[in-house]
């Protein structure tokens, strides 16, 4: 299967082979997809109303009410052929945009400005992970991370893969943001597999991916 890993910290697509056996389609080459989320809300002046709370919902709340065809920003390497991402381009959009709107402007138009902005977002996740699909031949479809809570994420991807024959799977929103969850299952998942770790494993809390 294919899995397209979306965080704040992490855009990968990722071919599963099996358990513990994975080859990398494409990254992002600057900033994730949370952190462009968690950037622009910031810059859009939204905050949240819990300390937990990242900018993303905040941005998905907003542009439930807006017109994502109002304000067109940059989808970055969405026609590119190959599967890597970048959103440091658009998060520099927005901040051109909001620039040259006065805060009046902005604040008339913030659901909009969210609209806009997360469809650009939205966009290419979902055109890369099809395409990754479609270009290995695999029919099923894995969206993870904190971002695949994002509820037009989650719309168009079941939209395009319906119609692409692509099986998708996408956990509930509580879960995609329970980092315990993860480790939990991929600790049982690996167990099954028979594999172990030694204790004097040490952590490695940089890793690219």
């Amino acid at each position: 299967l294919i899995a397209l890993v979306v965080s704040g910290g992490h855009t990968l697509l990722v071919l599963v082979k099996s358990i513990g056996d994975y080859q990398l389609l494409g990254s992002t080459v600057d900033d994730a997809a949370g952190e462009c989320f968690d950037k622009v809300a910031r810059l859009l002046g939204l905050q949240p109303a819990e300390d937990s709370m990242m900018g993303g919902p905040l941005i998905d709340q907003r542009a439930k009410s807006g017109n994502a065809g109002r304000f067109s920003f940059p989808r970055p390497l969405m026609k590119d052929r190959n599967l890597n991402f970048s959103f440091s381009g658009l998060k520099t959009s927005v901040m051109n945009f909001l620039k040259s709107h006065s805060s009046t402007e902005i604040e008339k138009d913030l659901n909009d400005i969210c609209a806009g902005f997360q469809e650009a977002v939205v966009d290419v996740l979902v055109e890369k992970s099809i395409r990754a699909c479609l270009d290995h031949h695999i029919s099923s479809l894995v969206v993870t991370g904190g971002v695949a809570a994002n509820s037009r994420l989650r719309g168009l991807m079941n939209e395009r893969s319906g119609k692409e024959g692509i099986k998708l799977f996408i956990p509930s929103p509580a879960w995609c943001t329970d980092n315990a969850a993860m480790i939990g299952i991929t600790g049982w998942l690996k167990y099954k597999e028979g594999v172990r770790s030694a204790m004097e494993l040490s952590p490695q809390p940089s890793l690219p991916w």
